[in-house]
Parts: structure tokens; sequence; C-alpha cells
């Protein structure tokens, strides 16, 4: 039987969105990237909510706040993803 994730574990510290390329160039589609605290306490990137494939192309932080440092240095501004939150400098 697997165990049941706490309600602090579903709670994402962190979230993004970034634009990804698909077949129609005209319809943008948009993807969540959301941080999460899991059971054994290691952050994750994870794509689209708690239970989402972790993202391959962020490392797994240490802290918050190397996971935001990571974040802007592989998706910034500029780039073709055109990432968004708040806290992206």
């Amino acid at each position: 039987m697997a165990a049941a994730h706490s309600t602090r574990a579903l709670r994402a510290l962190l979230k993004f969105t970034i634009t990804v390329d698909h077949e129609d160039r005209h319809t943008p589609v948009d993807v969540d990237i959301l941080l999460y605290r899991e059971e054994g306490r290691a952050l994750v990137w994870r794509i689209g909510g708690p239970y989402g494939d972790p993202c391959e192309s962020l490392p797994v932080p240490p802290t918050v706040a190397q996971a935001k440092r990571d974040a802007a240095a592989v998706y910034p501004k500029h780039s073709p993803f055109r990432p968004r939150a708040r806290w992206l400098p």
C-alpha cells in the first residue's frame, strides 16, 4: 500500500509558467512548473502539479533561494519559453 502524501507535501513553494513549442505555432501552450518539498524533505521541480513529471531541465536545488536562481538561469526572460512569475528577475 502506497503512503499517502501529506497536505504540506502538496503545496507548491514556487511556481512559474513557460510557453512550450508544439505543432500549432499559432496556439501557445502554457505549462506550469512548480517546486515542492517532498516527503523525504528534498526539493523537486514538477511539471503541472504535485504528481507531474520532474522537470529534467532544472537541477534539484538544496534551497528555495537556489531554486529561484536555477530557474532564472535556465529560463531567462529573453528565452523563447517566455517564463513568467513575479519572483523571476
